[in-house]
């Protein structure tokens, strides 16, 4: 085939414009490739985390993608008693292995170690197998089980709670959470006498998930999003607390029980929508009562024994004060 300089000039240019086409898409594929080696790699090691911590979801059979879980937010379904003796234990020897550090500190390292301290401890000790109370302390330091649940609603003390992702495509608002905090302040960290404060802290529901022991214990957690004091909270010239949820990072504690929470609706501030003002409530079906010091007091009032003004007066059912209408009754 015969063809001129112009023709085999153009051919030539379009076979490098093949080439190169080619080798940006092996270059792209290989790219592609490597993200996705990553990609599998992050997931598992991420599956390992998960075995670390053995919490898994059935929910939709998928696996509950999380953090790990603070020991002390899943005590309350146990015996109070025997966890305080067995928490100011290892807060005793804390401060004996460590007696040149802060108060702030000890409790840190309480926070980080007790779990796998709880574990060899009460493996260590012979107790008592018809004992409830031991029975309990077993199962609390195996850990719960390998699968867990994780819920999208959820009733606590009277609240319909929702998580943020059902109400995605809903109207209605029931994920805003509240808790009271008692936190311990220090000075500074020469500060040995901390002084306790309550703090609230406002959050949005993730997630909520059930913790299941063995003896039929179980405990339900709430995953949250979290704002507390600082740049996020700010009250204004009115006197209403606004809340900022906008690129909130996530907590390193986000857990709490379910007993513990409250609810909390946030109104977007109309003049600026990366703020919302809180509004609280009450449960519903809850009434709030007056305090009543003595109960026959209280019986003897006016509240609890209403006077009647009409008991001995004549009661006129006749209406006096319209015009009257005149009917012939022969028709």
């Amino acid at each position: 085939m015969d063809m001129d300089e112009d023709e085999k000039e153009m051919l030539s240019e379009a076979r490098a414009r093949l080439a190169n086409t080619r080798g940006k898409k092996a270059k792209r594929k290989a790219r592609e490739k490597q993200l996705e080696e990553a990609r599998r790699l992050a997931s598992l090691q991420k599956i390992r985390e998960l075995k670390a911590v053995e919490i898994y979801n059935r929910h939709r059979k998928k696996k509950w993608k999380g953090d790990s879980i603070n020991f002390c937010e899943t005590t309350s379904c146990f015996d109070t008693f025997s966890l305080k003796e067995v928490l100011s234990e290892h807060r005793r020897i804390l401060n004996l292995s460590h007696s040149g550090l802060p108060p702030h500190q000890i409790e840190r390292m309480h926070s980080e170690s007790f779990a796998s301290w709880f574990a060899k401890h009460i493996e260590n000790t012979n107790l008592s197998q018809d004992d409830p109370i031991s029975n309990d302390l077993k199962s609390l330091a195996r850990g719960p089980n390998f699968i867990g649940i994780r819920y999208e609603k959820f009733i606590s003390n009277g609240f319909r709670f929702h998580t943020k992702e059902v109400e995605r495509k809903r109207k209605t608002q029931n994920c805003g959470v509240i808790v009271r905090a008692t936190t311990s302040s220090y000075s500074s960290i020469r500060d040995q006498n901390p002084i306790s404060s309550e703090l609230d802290y406002y959050g949005i529901l993730q997630n909520v998930i059930e913790l299941n022991y063995k003896g039929g214990r179980k405990v339900i957690l709430f995953e949250c999003d979290w704002v507390s004091k600082g740049k996020r909270l700010k009250l204004d010239e009115d006197g209403f607390m606004l809340a900022s949820f906008t690129n909130v990072k996530h907590h390193n504690e986000p857990y709490i029980l379910a007993s513990q929470a409250m609810q909390v609706f946030y109104v977007e501030d109309p003049v600026d929508c990366n703020w919302h003002v809180i509004i609280t409530t009450d449960a519903r079906g809850h009434y709030k009562m007056q305090p009543m010091a003595d109960v026959d007091t209280y019986l003897q009032s006016c509240i609890g024994n209403p006077k009647d003004d009409n008991d001995h007066e004549e009661i006129v059912w006749v209406q006096d004060d319209a015009t009257g209408v005149e009917i012939d009754v022969d028709t």
